[in-house]
């Protein structure tokens, strides 16, 4: 009798660690966030665009986690395209993700057009997507930014809340590039 409840008390646990360590506990998103677009220091106004984002995030307890699906921005037609992005997470802290964000050619050789990094929280509810200015077919001298909110105050705020969490603020555009 005791070897037999034995043997079903190691059968659970044998069971639950393998569902543990395949199941991806997935968790669908889809959202339009308002989002400001700027230049690094630059004096010009920031632009208004949209950010929509449809996918799944997969958050395996004992796997790296990721997001497939599409994140599309206005304005950057490139981002417009029918192709699934796969997102690893690079790190994770305290539930901001940090990825690359790469866009590729629609047609061979299928090279890539744009790369970003990007910062997000597990909802997308803030994020913050760093690149340089190529994205706005500019020389490459300072960083463009894409932050969620509708305006500096707002995004610098995301920004805030995001790099206290990820303990990093070397995507935190300058405060003084605000205006």
């Amino acid at each position: 009798m005791k070897m037999k409840i034995i043997t079903t008390i190691a059968l659970i646990i044998v069971i639950t660690a393998i569902f543990l360590f395949n199941y991806s506990f997935p968790k669908e998103i889809n959202i339009v966030k308002t989002a400001i677009a700027f230049v690094e220091y630059d004096e010009h106004p920031p632009i208004l665009t949209k950010v929509h984002v449809a996918g799944t995030m997969y958050r395996p307890v004992f796997k790296q986690h990721r997001f497939e699906g599409k994140i599309t921005i206005d304005r950057h037609d490139f981002t417009l395209t029918e192709q699934n992005i796969a997102l690893p997470i690079l790190n994770r802290e305290n539930g901001v993700n940090y990825s690359q964000l790469v866009y590729f050619r629609d047609t061979k050789p299928f090279d890539p057009v744009a790369i970003a990094s990007i910062y997000y929280d597990d909802n997308f509810e803030q994020f913050t997507i760093v690149t340089r200015e190529e994205w706005i077919e500019k020389t490459p001298q300072s960083l463009y930014y894409i932050v969620s909110g509708q305006s500096y105050s707002e995004a610098f705020e995301s920004q805030k809340v995001l790099s206290d969490r990820l303990g990093d603020d070397s995507f935190v555009a300058p405060q003084n590039s605000l205006k």
